[in-house]
């Protein structure tokens, strides 16, 4: 199986934030979408992934 290219990666996470049908078209061709992280935003389409707070405390 051919790897998942970055564009799959950005549209599948884009549209799982308005279009239910196209999410279940593209699972079903593919259900490795499921846990792919898009990395410009840091989120999957399942939830956006915490960042790290910083361990340094306000003065």
């Amino acid at each position: 199986m051919k790897e998942l290219t970055l564009e799959e990666i950005k549209n599948f996470v884009m549209v799982a934030h308005f279009d239910l049908e196209k999410v279940q078209t593209l699972l079903e061709a593919d259900p490795r979408l499921l846990n792919v992280v898009n990395p410009d935003f840091d989120e999957s389409a399942l939830v956006s992934m915490p960042k790290e707070k910083s361990s340094k405390t306000p003065e």
